[in-house]
């Protein structure tokens, strides 16, 4: 017995618990190995063994933790506004921005443009964007949608200056593969045409 506790002298067919010691930090339990064709669950940190007729020498293995994965827009289009810069400008928080702002379109002025990302997926995934709004008739809602149709609201940006800090949404567990984000103005009363304008620093979705 490596890496573990349950050794010892046994008959044939004993069946014996056997324990994984305690991972170092950072690290998780993998898999047993050696002679493990008697081991109940080889995945099972806390197993048993069913004794053969000979000496089974077996080992705990582990492995590092997984860190978390950050998936970034790899395209993006505009239906309203104009824009500076492009996606990635948005990759890396480093106040160089792409600049978004609204343009007038049916007698109001209007601001929508969408990124798409692959999301990598875990049990919890969260969309981060650390961003701030110039101008006094909007503020910018940020959505997101799987099929490009349907919109959840997330979260709007009122800041009107990049303090570093993002802003968070988190989205539903089984989101995985393509997802869309939007940001669209909150303001489209008609003649109300002020140009207001958002500045995307950093933006991504998460997967833990």
């Amino acid at each position: 017995m490596n890496s573990g506790t349950g050794g010892g002298t046994y008959n044939y067919n004993d069946v014996v618990n056997i324990y994984a010691d305690a991972p170092d930090p950072n690290m998780q339990f993998n898999v047993w190995t050696g002679d493990t064709s008697g081991i109940a669950n080889v995945n099972d940190a806390n197993t048993t063994i069913t004794m053969p007729a000979s000496n089974a020498d077996i080992t705990a293995t582990y492995e590092a933790i997984p860190g978390p994965t950050d998936d970034y827009a790899s395209s993006e289009s505009t239906t309203h506004g104009t824009v500076s810069g492009d996606y990635i400008d948005t990759q890396t928080s480093d106040d160089t921005y792409e600049v978004l702002t609204e343009v007038v379109h049916a007698n109001r002025s209007k601001l929508e443009h969408d990124w798409t990302f692959s999301v990598a997926g875990g049990s919890t995934v969260t969309f981060y964007v650390e961003a701030y709004k110039a101008g006094t008739e909007d503020s910018f809602d940020f959505d997101y949608s799987t099929d490009g149709s349907n919109w959840t609201n997330m979260l709007t940006v009122t800041k009107t200056s990049d303090d570093d800090t993002d802003q968070s949404y988190s989205l539903p567990s089984s989101t995985s593969g393509t997802v869309y984000i939007r940001v669209i103005d909150t303001n489209r009363v008609n003649k109300a045409k002020d140009l207001d304008t958002v500045y995307v620093d950093h933006m991504y979705i998460r997967s833990e």
